[in-house]
C-alpha cells in the first residue's frame, strides 16, 4: 500500500493515477480483511496442548 500510495500521489498521466487508485484500493481493502481475520482468530493458550505448564 506504501507504494502504490506513493505511485498515486506522483502519477502524471491520468490513466496511470487510475490504475494506483484501483491498486492502492484494492491492497487496502486486502490489508482490512486481512487484518480482521486474524484479530478474529482464536489465540492460542499459553499451558500446553493438555493445560499444563509448558
Amino acid at each position: 500500500m506504501v507504494f502504490s500510495g506513493v505511485l498515486l500521489q506522483t502519477a502524471t498521466s491520468p490513466d496511470l493515477r487510475n490504475l494506483w487508485l484501483w491498486v492502492h484500493l484494492v491492497t487496502g481493502f486486502v490489508w482490512f480483511f486481512g487484518y480482521g481475520v486474524h484479530i478474529a482468530l482464536p489465540r492460542p493458550s499459553p499451558a500446553g496442548p493438555y493445560g499444563l505448564p509448558c
